[in-house]
This record gives structure tokens, C-alpha cells and sequence, in this order.
């Protein structure tokens, strides 16, 4: 019977105004959650009033009721903003925005958020802080890429934290992390072969273990020359619906005769991209349609790709080190690689050809005939 009443009480989620009226500000809910905390109580007088449950039974269920209360009410340690009242009460979350006479907080209740503003002349103080994303965020930023101890750290603060997706982005470091920590514990005698991970991919297959059986009519590149454009990217033919004219006669029915009409193909160009190849100068190949041939099993390794490393027997640890210049070698050309990542891919004026520098296909020949 209570669980009955529970059940009711749970269906009815409150609205803004039951927040409101039941003390604890005014709220903005950001979408409709399982709350009990006024939806409950409501419930509840309705069924006493109804003569549901006696007196012991109300009670209980108050209590219940309570209990759930506390469940759903956020954890101070979770959100970082806090806003001491001059009642002794105080709010935690974090806060979104702020007016010369109010300002607006976002708190959680449970598993959903809800925006609340206070009035400024209800508030002593505001300490402010980090919320958990934006603190896992500056933890992970201070973190250098072989700290192993402090991303497994990290990982487990993310748990406690209740951050689970976090969590799970830092656990997939962890192998690249192990890797760093090695070559920088062992700098002179990580394995170079395999670069520290102890097993080494199929060099003909590359990894894949699969090798791949050319396509005999296109050699493997998946595409051949379009016949008309032999090939020439961005060549324009003469207009077939235009004959090259740009126009053509088109039979008016209102004025009763032929009337000169611009053509929508060329555009009234006289001219436009190959009918065949839309002036990629390469169609699909036929035969493979584009796939470049057929796969099969690698016969080097046979479709296992990764084996064992032969320098450093699996362990990562090559047993002869590099010499003190080779590693300093390495050091610059990281530095080198490092700094060429971090430049702009597209800097201002660099890699652009002007318009006067592009040269032109030349084409001697029209297949359409003419000029």
C-alpha cells in the first residue's frame, strides 16, 4: 500500500511554482526529472485527507519521503560556487550568471540541473571555485605526457568524482602514457625497432594483414581516363544542348513563335564540364568499381600482422643503448617535428598559388570537334 503511494508520488514530478512555493527560491528546472520533493508530500496529504492510511503509516511514509529528499539533494564536494545566505542556509553549483540585484546559480538535484536565482540583499558571500569538468580539465592540462602516477591518479579522482566518461577517456591514455614513461625513464635503451610498444607490424601488408591483388584492367588505381577528356581535370567541352552557341531557338507557346533562350546547361557559356566524367577527368573502374582489386590473406604473416619484436624479445628494452649523440640526434629531430605540428596548417600566403601562376590544361585537340 505505501509502495502504492510511493508510486504516485513519483509520477508527479513538481513544477517551477511547487519549487518556489515550497521555500527554496526561484527555480528555471531545465527538463522534467522524478522529483519527490514537494510532488511527494503532495501526494501524501492527498491520501490521508482520502483516508488511504492511517496515522503510523503517514508518518512512515514522511519518513521515506525525507530519506529520498536527502538522496537527491547535491553533494557539496561535487560543485565548487557557493553562496552563504544571511539566513545561515548556503547554495552550491555553479554560477551562470549575475545581475546588479540577483544572480543565477545552476544546482543540482539528483540527476537533473536547475537554475536558481538569489536576491543579493539575501547573500553574506560567494566563494568561488572550479565545477568537477572544469578542474578534471586543469588537472589533465598540468600533467606531463609521461607522468604514468599522475594520470592513474587522475583517473581514480574521476571515478571518485562521479566523472565516468572522464574516467574512461583517461584510462585509454594509459598505454600511450606507459610508452612515454619508459623512453623517458630508459632514454638510451628503449627499443627503437618498435618503438617501445615490444612487437612490430607485417612491413608488406602494413598491419593490416591483408594484401591486396592489383585490379588487371586499372593496375590498381580503382579509376581510368575518361575517354572523352582523356584524363584532363577541369576541361570544358563544347555544350551538346547548344551546340557551343551559349543559346538556342525554343518554341514560345504564348508568342506563338521560336524565341532565343539561354542555355541552362552551359549556363550560356557555350561551354561546360564533360558529360561523362563531370570534369574529374577519371571515371570509377568497371571491373573493381573502385575497391583497386581484391584482398586476400597476407602470405607474409599470414593475416596475423603483429608478432614479437626480434631486437628487444618482447620487453621493450633493446640490449644495446644509443650513443650519446644519436640521442641528442633524436632530441632535435622531435624538437623539429614537434615545432612543424604546432604551425598553422594554412598560413597566411603560404601554399597558395596566385591565379596568374595556375597554368592552364592544355588541350590541342577538341574531341567534340570545332575549335
Amino acid at each position: 500500500m505505501v509502495l502504492s503511494v510511493l508510486t504516485r508520488a513519483l509520477l508527479l514530478y513538481p513544477t517551477t511554482q511547487d519549487l518556489e512555493s515550497s521555500g527554496l527560491g526561484e527555480f528555471h528546472l531545465e527538463r522534467p526529472v522524478l522529483i519527490v520533493v514537494v510532488a511527494s508530500f503532495k501526494v501524501a496529504s492527498r491520501v490521508r485527507g482520502d483516508h488511504f492510511l492511517s496515522s503510523t503509516r503517514f508518518v512512515f511514509l514522511r519518513v521515506v519521503v525525507i530519506a529520498l529528499i536527502f538522496l537527491l539533494l547535491p553533494i557539496g564536494e561535487i560543485w565548487a560556487d557557493k553562496i552563504f545566505k544571511k539566513d545561515g542556509t548556503e547554495v552550491v553549483g555553479k554560477i551562470v550568471a549575475e545581475e546588479p540585484e540577483r544572480v543565477l546559480i545552476e544546482i543540482q538535484l539528483g540527476r537533473m540541473m536547475a537554475k536558481q536565482w538569489v536576491l543579493r540583499k539575501d547573500i553574506s558571500r560567494i566563494e568561488r571555485g572550479l565545477t568537477p569538468g572544469e578542474e578534471f580539465q586543469d588537472r589533465l592540462s598540468r600533467l606531463k605526457e609521461h607522468d604514468l602516477q599522475g594520470y592513474q591518479q587522475l583517473a581514480a579522482w574521476a571515478k571518485k568524482s562521479g566523472l565516468g566518461e572522464e574516467e574512461r577517456y583517461v584510462l585509454s591514455l594509459l598505454p600511450k602514457v606507459e610508452r612515454a614513461a619508459l623512453m623517458h625513464k630508459h632514454p638510451r635503451t628503449w627499443c627503437r625497432p618498435c618503438s617501445a610498444t615490444g612487437t612490430v607490424s607485417c612491413a608488406p601488408c602494413e598491419g593490416d594483414g591483408e594484401s591486396l591483388i592489383p585490379c588487371q584492367r586499372c593496375a590498381g588505381a580503382g579509376h581510368e581516363n575518361c575517354k572523352i577528356c582523356r584524363g584532363v581535370a577541369g576541361l570544358k567541352v563544347k555544350c551538346r544542348k547548344c551546340a557551343g552557341e551559349g543559346s538556342y531557338q525554343k518554341f514560345d507557346p504564348a508568342k506563338g513563335r521560336k524565341i532565343k533562350t539561354t542555355c541552362g546547361t552551359c549556363r550560356g557559356k557555350g561551354e561546360a564540364d564533360c558529360p561523362y566524367c563531370k570534369g574529374e577527368g577519371v571515371l570509377e573502374c568497371p571491373s573493381c568499381e573502385g575497391s583497386q582489386g581484391e584482398s586476400s590473406t597476407c602470405d607474409v604473416c599470414q593475416g596475423k600482422p603483429e608478432k614479437t619484436c626480434s631486437t628487444c624479445a618482447g620487453k621493450k628494452i633493446q640490449p644495446t643503448p644509443v650513443s650519446a649523440a644519436e640521442l641528442a640526434e633524436e632530441r632535435r629531430q622531435a624538437k623539429i617535428a614537434k615545432a612543424k605540428a604546432e604551425l598553422p596548417k594554412n598560413p597566411t600566403g603560404a601554399g597558395k598559388e596566385s591565379e596568374q601562376e595556375k597554368e592552364e590544361p592544355v588541350i590541342k585537340r577538341n574531341p567534340f570537334g570545332g575549335g
